[in-house]
């Protein structure tokens, strides 16, 4: 439901939506690189979260590691090595040979590696492309002549790192002259299952088909590596070479052939999680042949699409910060984040599409956030509204003695209001005909006639005065009613701290005219002040009539006499007052009080005493006000006062006050039921109330049947 305060508004808060949805779409479709590298990485973690790769065949690494090297010596080794290794992965399906040999050597070693390549007959071994001249393709670097004629198949050994510089595609066709090579590993995969690769459009774009599986290309014709969270099987190339690894295991598996040692090896920064790992390049190539052999990766969504979704995300954010309640908001946004994140990891485990996070989720953050910001500094006004109009009423109380300088005094605070928010009182004090008369011509006689006893807002669009309040002043014989009026669109909130003013200095000048009932009026203008308070914040509406109606119950079944009936009867009316120095914001708030902000909650019973300081009110009323936060074990505020150090008043309004605090019903909760507020006040006498005062309000008020917690059965006491 729209706030009250949001009307009028609603016209330009929608436009305030629109902007954010083009702020998300524009931060959808063309993030800026911080926001592009947080995808990155929100994206490598979202990936290693998906189940292991399924691939056809196993894939395993012979690595020369510092081990080796240490027992066979400086890198590069003699070719008759690598062809003795060969001969010992005679079981392999497929050996990928991740060593370049571009230039011949000795001829003796160079025909050993041919022969036994050639014996194999399913091996591949590395070409390198080296950069061409000016705009001339790359050129090509194979192995010596022997070898290349030996091996089954050759395939591209380059790799290219991402815009952060992490590796995470593989590039399986590389454009060369006169057509395109396959990778390595491509090369490798093809020549394990015995297939051909096919390329083929489709209306998601390039597709790579290598058997059973199916891998998107995207734009640049590369594919998004699956990195396993177990690596593959690693042996040492050293024990394979003496023959202490068994041929079996390597038995109808790709085995790919690297060094992996510092100063001897190509190093790659790859994915790891949200974070990267350093891999050498034959690991870097046994992760990719076993993605081309898995199939399943995902691509991009395209621009448009993403630009959709941050339009949409940051729309809805916005729409939840400025029309739903700050609660719902905050819950309504993080169900939003929460669904986004569900929905996009669900998306890519299909393997079908992968979505962004960050580029919706960041103009959504900014437009929500945004979006509380403006709420808040709508609903609640500025802030010197409230202290010009709370601070009038101090000003009123204190100074004015004589009732004819009060229209003076008002009218000086009311002109700075009306100038600095365009706010005007039009017409206090009329009676329900004349204002009737005065806005029938705007055609709001249905609304004016069910204003009935509660303070209405009118909306004329094509009147200069958009809006009106009508506030009911209530008496004895007849109700008489305060108007304002204002041009543009203002939080309630404001308005009311204005109305509180005007309707402070009504009761307080009438209150000074009639001399014979002097006590009995100011005894009003309080109670008027405490009206005020409900007419800034309805959802607190009756609490200090409800306080005072129980406090006068509680004293009276203790045995109070007349007169301290009389005084503890004001001291209930009166024991919030302060809070009208307690700006809106701290007051309404529905989530948990900063420090700042609890400290102003703890400070109304002293303001409360500052407001009523001129004023003739009975010493035990101001007890009443002044302590009702006190408690009986001396924790309570604002002086820390304990057990009968407090007053009688202050000890019974303190149970009065609590009681109708749980039993109310909120917009944020609903009212507790009576025999659990019994429970409560029963566990917290001696610690937070007087314990004779809690029994007096047991005696009273307790249901049929309620039983002491400390005096129920075990189980009855375990399930409550």
């Amino acid at each position: 439901m729209i706030p009250k305060a949001w009307r009028g508004r609603r016209s330009g808060f929608s436009l305030l939506v629109l902007a954010a949805g083009l702020l998300g779409a524009l931060l959808g479709a063309s993030p800026p690189a911080p926001v592009r590298d947080l995808d990155r990485r929100a994206f490598d973690l979202r990936l290693s979260l998906l189940p292991e790769v399924s691939a056809p065949l196993e894939v395993v690494l012979v690595l020369a590691r510092e081990e080796t090297l240490a027992r066979m010596g400086r890198w590069p080794w003699p070719r008759r090595y690598h062809a003795a290794l060969l001969d010992r992965l005679g079981e392999a399906r497929t050996v990928v040979l991740d060593i370049l040999f571009p230039e011949g050597g000795d001829r003796e070693d160079d025909a050993l590696l041919a022969r036994a390549a050639a014996r194999h007959g399913r091996v591949v071994a590395a070409i390198h492309l080296a950069p061409g001249q000016g705009k001339a393709p790359p050129r090509i670097l194979p192995p010596y002549d022997a070898l290349f004629r030996g091996v089954a198949d050759v395939g591209v050994t380059n790799v290219e790192a991402d815009e952060d510089g992490v590796f995470r595609y593989a590039v399986p066709l590389w454009p060369v002259a006169g057509g395109v090579a396959p990778s390595l590993s491509l090369a490798g995969a093809s020549l394990a299952l015995g297939l051909k690769p096919e390329v083929e459009e489709s209306p998601r774009g390039l597709i790579l088909r290598l058997g059973k599986a199916r891998l998107d290309l995207d734009g640049d014709r590369r594919v998004w590596v699956r990195f396993s969270r177990v690596p593959p099987r690693v042996f040492e190339y050293g024990d394979v070479l003496e023959g202490k690894v068994p041929p079996e295991a390597f038995r109808d598996r790709i085995v790919v052939v690297g060094v992996a040692a510092a100063g001897a090896g190509d190093v790659v920064t790859a994915p790891n999680g949200g974070g990267v790992r350093s891999l050498f390049g034959a690991q870097f190539n046994g992760e990719t042949i076993r993605t081309l052999l898995g199939g399943g990766t995902p691509r991009w969504i395209p621009p448009w699409a993403a630009a959709l979704l941050g339009a949409l995300v940051a729309s809805l954010g916005a729409a939840l910060a400025l029309f739903a309640r700050p609660l719902w908001a905050a819950l309504g946004f993080g169900g939003l984040v929460v669904l986004l994140l569900g929905g996009e990891q669900a998306l890519l485990a299909s393997g079908l599409w992968a979505a962004p996070l960050a580029g919706p989720l960041t103009p959504g953050v900014l437009t929500f956030g945004t979006g509380l910001y403006l709420r808040f500094r709508v609903l609640h006004g500025e802030e010197r509204t409230h202290r010009l109009s709370v601070f009038g009423i101090l000003d009123l109380v204190r100074e004015t003695r004589d009732p004819k300088e009060i229209p003076e005094r008002l009218a000086s605070v009311l002109a700075e209001i009306r100038a600095q928010d365009g706010i005007e009182v039009e017409s206090p004090g009329l009676s329900f005909r004349e204002v009737f008369e005065r806005t029938r011509a705007l055609g709001v006689e249905e609304a004016l006639e069910g204003a009935g006893k509660e303070a209405v807002v009118i909306e004329t669009p094509r009147d200069p005065w958009r809006f009106r309040m009508i506030v009911p002043l209530p008496e004895e014989e007849e109700t008489r009613y305060l108007l304002l009026r204002w041009r543009r669109s203002l939080p309630l909130e404001q308005v009311r701290s204005v109305a509180a003013l005007a309707v402070a200095a009504d009761w307080f000048a009438r209150a000074l005219t009639e001399a014979k009932k002097q006590k009995e009026t100011l005894y009003q203008t309080v109670a008027a002040m405490v009206e005020a308070i409900d007419a800034k914040d309805p959802v607190t509406a009756g609490h200090s009539r409800r306080v005072c109606d129980l406090s006068v119950e509680l004293a009276r079944h203790l045995g109070a006499d007349e007169r301290t009936l009389e005084e503890i009867t004001f001291g209930g009316i009166i024991h919030d007052v302060g809070k009208l120095g307690i700006p809106d914001a701290v007051l309404g708030k529905q989530g948990k009080l900063t420090d700042e902000e609890f400290a102003l909650i703890r400070s109304h019973p002293s303001v409360g005493e500052r407001i009523l300081a001129p004023v003739s009110l009975p010493e035990v009323a101001k007890q009443a006000m002044a302590e009702h936060h006190e408690k009986w074990n001396g924790r309570g505020y604002p002086r820390g006062l304990k057990g009968t150090e407090i007053s009688l008043a202050g000890r019974i309004v303190a149970v009065a006050d609590v009681y109708d605090a749980l039993a109310s019903d909120r917009p944020y909760k609903k009212g507790w039921p009576l025999a659990e507020v019994c429970d409560l006040l029963y566990k917290q006498s001696r610690e937070d109330f007087d314990p004779d005062v809690v029994q007096a309000f047991l005696e009273m008020k307790a249901p049929e049947g309620w039983v002491p917690p400390d005096r129920r059965p075990p189980t009855e006491n375990a399930s409550s």
